[in-house]
């Protein structure tokens, strides 16, 4: 991987509908040489997909929060699976992280009002193992998926 490769990079991150002759046009490439490095990044699953950015605030999802939870429990995988099966409207996970240190893991959740956090929280509190967790509610966000958003 080159630095070229990494300029494509930049540019699908940022929009990831560009077609390979708007990024051979900003790379002075040739369309061809563009589809080829693009194929070999997806080969190599540097490139595993193409997603859709949510606009959550259009949506009326405008609560962020990160919830880090403490657990005990002999099956770490059974657990995550158990969060992953907690379902309430208004609610979504938007991420599952596995940490190191203080705590086990940590949940990116966006909800359309706290009523539905807590309401999420609750159920979270009822899967056995769970010893600890704490809640943070994120006020913006500055730079998501490598693009600085307007945040004030």
């Amino acid at each position: 991987m080159d630095s070229l490769d990494k300029e494509i990079i930049k540019i699908l991150l940022q929009d990831g509908r560009q077609t390979h002759k708007q990024i051979a046009e900003k790379l002075c490439l040739s369309r061809p040489a563009v589809h080829q490095r693009i194929k070999k990044l997806e080969e190599k699953e540097i490139i595993k997909k193409y997603t859709t950015l949510i606009n959550w605030n259009k949506l009326g999802y405008d609560i962020q929060c990160l919830i880090y939870v403490k657990i005990n429990s002999s099956s770490f995988n059974l657990f995550v699976e158990e969060v992953g099966n907690i379902h309430l409207t208004d609610v979504f996970i938007e991420h599952i992280y596995r940490l190191s240190g203080e705590w086990c893991m940590m949940l990116k959740i966006r909800s359309n009002s706290t009523i539905n956090v807590t309401k999420f929280i609750d159920e979270l509190w009822k899967i056995k193992g769970i010893k600890e967790t704490t809640t943070n509610f994120l006020l913006s966000t500055i730079i998501e998926c490598g693009v600085k958003e307007d945040y004030i």
